[in-house]
């Protein structure tokens, strides 16, 4: 009978610390629904930190126009935070349809959605609320123009997400679709300061061929580290190749400071001294591409990387600073 006993003590406590394990999920099986803080992740509110181009934007403007209106230091701050619920509608819409995609993916497989913690019927209600209260913001507190990059931020996410045009499966038009965002959220920014007159056409060029450089660059990064797997994870793979996306890289940083460079000779002259700095930020940036875990390949997170934001930040400062001499 002790023997027994003892045998039945036992196999509680294997069972007992078998049912603390996350056990997989039978296939088929629909998975649990996880915590709610979850159904925030897909939302991306880290990745917020590409909206900074919207302050720029503001800031730009008041260089350009050498004022300061009432009210737009709370104007960029709203406009900011319009383009960041925008994002964050666009991010979600992402993660729900590439869902199948990031689970063949060696570190995207543990998102939300392909883990099992977030289910898509909720979350989709949860980012329908998030768009109503930046159609909202936009709305009644953004001037006109602003408000339609607002719309502008929207419509390029769902043409970059949604079939049957999903521009993300398309090679190379997948960078220009996603690399665009850049000068509209930079238009964004300068029309809620300055309504009546928008942007250069060459500041807007410059800021997208650089966002272009860094998504050629991302892409690259993800070739070296998927390998052959790459294509499996998503199509547009399959047509590229590390020489192609290099000359395909070079080609935007250089279109980039081509149009800064016509910019500032129109614009600014005394700020052309600050190219130096930002064709060795472009250069170090090239180099990050090459790395073993390249930044590149989650560029929202290079605030990890701060020496290189902080000269980021400084050759903004710098050409900023010229400009108004």
């Amino acid at each position: 009978m002790k023997v027994r006993a003892a045998r039945r003590v036992r196999a509680a406590g294997i069972a007992a610390r078998q049912g603390r394990r996350a056990a997989p999920a039978p296939a088929g099986a629909a998975p649990a629904a996880g915590r709610w803080t979850d159904y925030l992740e897909p939302l991306r509110f880290d990745h917020w930190i590409k909206n900074l181009v919207v302050p720029v934007g503001g800031l730009l403007a008041l260089v350009a126009h050498r004022g300061r209106p009432d009210g737009w230091a709370l104007a960029a701050a709203l406009a900011f935070l319009v383009s960041g619920l925008i994002s964050s509608v666009n991010y979600a819409l992402n993660e729900i349809l590439d869902a199948p995609f990031d689970a063949r993916h060696p570190t995207k497989r543990t998102r939300p959605i392909p883990s099992g913690r977030v289910r898509v019927g909720p979350l989709l209600a949860l980012t329908a609320g998030v768009a109503l209260l930046a159609v909202a913001l936009a709305w009644l507190a953004l001037p006109a123009a602003a408000g339609l990059g607002a719309a502008a931020l929207f419509v390029a996410g769902l043409l970059y997400n949604l079939p049957p045009v999903r521009l993300k499966d398309r090679p190379y038009l997948d960078v220009v679709t996603e690399s665009v965002t850049n000068p509209i959220r930079l238009a964004i920014g300068w029309y809620a300061v300055a309504p009546a007159l928008g942007p250069p056409a060459l500041l807007l060029a410059a800021v997208w061929s650089f966002g272009a450089f860094l998504m050629t660059g991302k892409r690259l990064a993800e070739l070296r580290l998927l390998g052959g797997r790459a294509a499996r994870y998503r199509p547009t793979f399959a047509a590229y190749s590390a020489p192609r996306l290099l000359a395909v890289e070079l080609a935007y940083g250089l279109a980039g400071l081509g149009a800064l460079a016509a910019l500032l000779v129109r614009m600014r002259p005394a700020a052309l001294p600050g190219l130096a700095v930002v064709a060795g930020l472009l250069g170090w940036a090239l180099r990050m591409t090459f790395e073993p875990a390249s930044p590149l390949i989650d560029p929202e997170h290079l605030y990890r990387r701060p020496l290189f934001l902080l000269t980021a930040i400084g050759a903004l400062a710098l050409l900023l600073a010229l400009a108004v001499r």
